[in-house]
């Protein structure tokens, strides 16, 4: 039976970015399960999911994508989907969604809500099997910001094998970063690789050794659209969907988490942002690819935090596969099944700048991407701030 629920934020959203693990309170679990979804209309959304099986002898990983629904929350990794939601409207106070396959757990989701844009627009990009570089058209505006997310599927409305999840973000002005993680499907035993660059907006990778399947740096933002290059050739014409905005002020970064407990600073933005979206592979900066795989995604802004992990552990006999979501942390980064290696809330913005507060911290330097985000509208000759990131809602 569909059901619907309606959420307010105080404002009505023109954009909504939703993401989730498939756990029904703080804390850790297993098995892997994560999902991801962005809308702007109740008939322009993009979702796509991923899961591993925990101690299974045999890998057992799968992932989804859809075009008509918001957001896709797997049951296992055969891949089976236990619940599938699609954005209804975007209303005065916030907005609702219509879960036409009713999940069988109330599962915690974040969310992010924009307002005080010009343009949004969802869309397709299908890779360029020829390489170089490739222009994304029709939008009708010239965008300043983007978000790219994909499961590395080359057919939309489909499941399949494997994990092969990436997420990345570039902004006007050349700033950009990109992560992926990958899990196979059949193996004995675990095989998994992870990869992440601050100097690219879209990467893929593939196999336990780290195989890079894919990558691409922004070119240009252009009068309807984009154009990206393919640094790294795409072995297939796999989909990524994308977020594209106009309006605000955006920038993408690279950071390290604070190596103690305590503050750390990050300055040198031309503004003072409103909300903050991280997220990162939970090892430090480097060029290369890594065996493993772990995924940090978190939001804040002055009103909260929210965030979930997730690892996959690579060459093992039997799978350790788990996850975490917190309300109150906007990064978290730990080791199978529930250590915490790092915590990182948000302590302020200042005129340049955020400072994260790390109550727990290891002696790793942890690259994260960052997205700083300031979208305003004019009020009465008043500028106010109309981002809210990481308010939590319960289906």
């Amino acid at each position: 039976m569909a059901t619907a629920g309606s959420f307010g934020v105080g404002f009505q959203p023109q954009a909504v970015i939703l993401f989730m693990t498939t756990l029904a309170a703080d804390g850790f679990g297993a098995p892997l399960g994560f999902g991801m979804g962005f809308g702007v209309s109740a008939t322009s959304r993009r979702a796509v999911a991923h899961a591993s099986d925990d101690n299974a002898l045999t890998a057992n990983a799968g992932r989804s994508a859809s075009t008509t629904k918001i957001l896709q929350i797997p049951a296992n990794g055969t891949p089976s989907l236990d619940a599938e939601a699609d954005l209804v409207s975007l209303d005065a106070d916030g907005f609702t969604v219509n879960w036409t396959t009713a999940p069988a757990i109330a599962y915690v989701v974040h969310y992010v809500a924009l307002a005080g844009l010009e343009n949004v627009a969802i869309g397709t990009l299908t890779e360029a099997t020829g390489g170089g570089n490739q222009a994304v058209t029709g939008l009708g505006f010239q965008p300043n910001f983007l978000l790219f997310m994909s499961d590395g599927l080359t057919a939309d409305d489909t499941t399949s094998t494997r994990i092969q999840f990436g997420l990345g973000a570039a902004a006007a002005g050349g700033t950009r970063g990109a992560t992926c993680v990958f899990s196979e499907d059949g193996s004995v035993g675990s095989e998994t690789s992870m990869y992440q660059r601050s100097d690219r907006c879209i990467v893929s990778v593939v196999g336990d050794a780290g195989t890079v399947d894919a990558e691409a740096d922004i070119v240009s933002f252009d009068s309807g659209g984009f154009t990206v290059n393919w640094t790294v050739t795409p072995v297939a014409a796999d989909k990524v969907y994308f977020l594209a905005i106009r309006g605000g002020e955006f920038v993408v970064g690279a950071e390290t988490q604070a190596t103690s407990a305590g503050r750390k600073l990050t300055t040198g933005l031309p503004w003072q942002p409103g909300g903050l979206l991280a997220f990162g592979t939970n090892r430090a900066a480097s060029a290369s690819s890594a065996a493993g795989h772990k995924l940090s995604l978190g939001a804040a802004d002055t009103l909260g935090d929210g965030g979930v992990w997730e690892e996959d552990v690579d060459a093992l006999g039997l799978t350790d596969a788990n996850v975490s979501t917190v309300r109150g942390k906007v990064l978290r980064h730990a080791t199978s099944p529930s250590t915490i290696d790092a915590d990182a809330e948000l302590a302020e913005f200042t005129s340049d700048g955020y400072t994260l507060n790390w109550p727990t911290a290891d002696g790793t330097a942890r690259e994260f991407i960052y997205l700083a985000a300031l979208v305003e509208e004019l009020v009465w000759r008043r500028i106010e701030p109309l981002v809210r990131l990481a308010a939590v809602w319960r289906s």
